[in-house]
């Protein structure tokens, strides 16, 4: 919080989203979804692979609204990207539309993992529109813990993999004992995916969503002069 939201510079130590709770921020009914901004994917083939599915609800906040994870070692058989791709559609297909006894859903892009070639070409040549994922690692923490501070991302009770990584989710303390911020690189996968949807998306939903702070009546400024920004 005082990292990310207050701006402060302290120590990185312990949870990466401290300020995440699943009381506050999990949801067992997602609302009217208004736009079906991406389907993200964290890529693996050894590793899980972790696709998440990101909306923007009519009460304009942002919602993780399903998941999809594909984890070889539990199930004992690696995909090819063919396979995973017949599969992400039939995942989409079967995803219910909020509010709606309706399926299938069309998100408008597919943001992928960048270390991903073969399994963007693959989408691509299956009709998605394909986005590289935005893989800056602190700016997109810090986006996703601004979000989660501030009321606006809130995730469906259905994503138990994710929910589970963000309240695990922790700084590495070999790498800050060298000054470095970076996050263990241990059950991961659907943080990682939301990194990449929130961060390679933010111009199609930063407009849609309810500002951080509400500006106040410029007439109660006091002569303190300064900028408000959402």
């Amino acid at each position: 919080h005082k990292r990310y939201v207050e701006g402060l510079w302290v120590a990185a130590e312990g949870a990466i989203y401290d300020m995440f709770d699943p009381d506050r921020h999990v949801v067992d009914i997602c609302p009217v979804i208004k736009r079906w901004v991406c389907c993200s994917i964290d890529y693996g083939t050894v590793n899980p692979l972790h696709a998440l599915l990101l909306g923007v609800g009519v009460d304009r906040r942002l919602y993780v609204v399903a998941e999809w994870r594909w984890d070889s070692r539990a199930r004992h058989r690696q995909l090819t990207d063919a396979e995973y791709s017949v599969k992400l559609t039939e995942w989409l297909a079967s995803v219910r539309f909020p509010g709606s006894q309706l399926h299938g859903v069309s998100p408008e892009r597919v943001v992928i993992d960048p270390s991903a070639a073969s399994f963007r070409q693959q989408l691509h040549n299956d009709g998605y529109l394909v986005t590289e994922g935005n893989n800056a690692v602190l700016d997109g923490i810090r986006l996703v813990a601004s979000l989660f501070g501030t009321g606006r991302l809130l995730v469906s009770a259905s994503c138990e993999h994710l929910i589970a990584e963000l309240s695990s989710y922790a700084w590495d303390d070999a790498a800050r004992l060298k000054g470095e911020d970076k996050p263990v690189k241990v059950n991961d996968h659907g943080a990682d995916s939301l990194r990449y949807a929130l961060a390679t998306t933010r111009s199609l939903w930063r407009n849609e969503i309810i500002p951080a702070v509400t500006p106040p009546n410029p007439e109660d400024t006091f002569g303190v002069p300064g900028t408000w920004a959402s």
